[in-house]
């Protein structure tokens, strides 16, 4: 059975930079490499998370081509087991060459790589799913990937951070914050704070010091502090809430709190 937690991994999209292109007669075809595909398993499943089984590799033609070279051609079945789930698929290779030894090995290697990767397509784009969706919609740049990537450690390092603080447990509120600050969640460590603070309930105060300061500290203090004094927090908790793990830079965070503070303004007078 799969955890949220790898659903979550096999739900990310891929990763441009691994996608390679090769021209056949005049098109052109996008594919990740097999052993781009088996660390993606590794990584993902973990070393000993999965498992594949060649269950048939036969030589379906032998030939010469007009050169007089060997043309081989395999067809290989694989199928991969994660956590008791079985996907089976079918693969093809050729060999082509003078040496009928060597036709035949690069004929069923590439026949079983390519039945594997096949397989591993299966469990979702990062293996090379979204490339057969020709709008390329779960195709995404270095940056965007890497940006997805710290979004995820960011939540749950948030995740368990207000784990820590509803258990009460000082010292490892602490730590987690300190992961926190150091992972740069949000901006700068000292904007970071500010969004602890308004996020999490009063007890971060006494478990996490703040950072020290940034340059602009004393501006975003300026900022930040009526609505950290504010008695009604729904309206600026509505507002951090959904940008707490994509603030980028210490201008958007004093964008944040601006709007938050309108928006608690605009309450009391109504």
């Amino acid at each position: 059975m799969f955890t949220p937690e790898l659903n979550n991994e096999l739900q990310k999209p891929l990763n441009e930079k691994y996608v390679k292109v090769r021209e056949v007669k005049g098109e052109r075809y996008s594919y990740i490499t097999s052993h781009h595909a088996i660390r993606e398993a590794n990584t993902i499943f973990g070393n000993g998370g999965w498992s594949y089984e060649l269950n048939r590799l036969d030589c379906v033609a032998t030939e010469k081509n007009q050169r007089g070279n060997n043309v081989i051609t395999y067809l290989a079945v694989v199928t991969v087991s994660v956590g008791g789930v079985s996907r089976q698929d079918t693969g093809s290779g050729s060999g082509i060459g003078p040496m009928l030894g060597a036709c035949h090995e690069g004929a069923t290697k590439e026949a079983v790589s390519d039945a594997l990767k096949r397989c591993l397509r299966t469990f979702g784009d990062r293996f090379g799913l979204a490339l057969y969706d020709n709008a390329r919609e779960y195709v995404v740049t270095d940056a965007e990937a890497k940006r997805i990537d710290v979004t995820e450690k960011n939540k749950a390092l948030m995740a368990a951070l207000r784990s820590a603080i509803k258990r009460k447990d000082k010292d490892d509120a602490s730590d987690k914050f300190k992961q926190c600050v150091k992972a740069g969640i949000a901006a700068t460590g000292d904007a970071m704070h500010k969004l602890c603070l308004l996020t999490f309930p009063p007890q971060i105060e006494e478990v996490a010091s703040p950072p020290a300061k940034t340059a602009d500290a004393e501006k975003i203090d300026a900022i930040a502090m009526p609505i950290k004094n504010c008695k009604t927090v729904t309206a600026i908790k509505d507002s951090v809430k959904k940008v707490h793990d994509s603030v980028k830079s210490t201008e958007e965070f004093k964008k944040v709190v601006k709007d938050a503070e309108d928006k608690i303004t605009n309450e009391r007078k109504n």
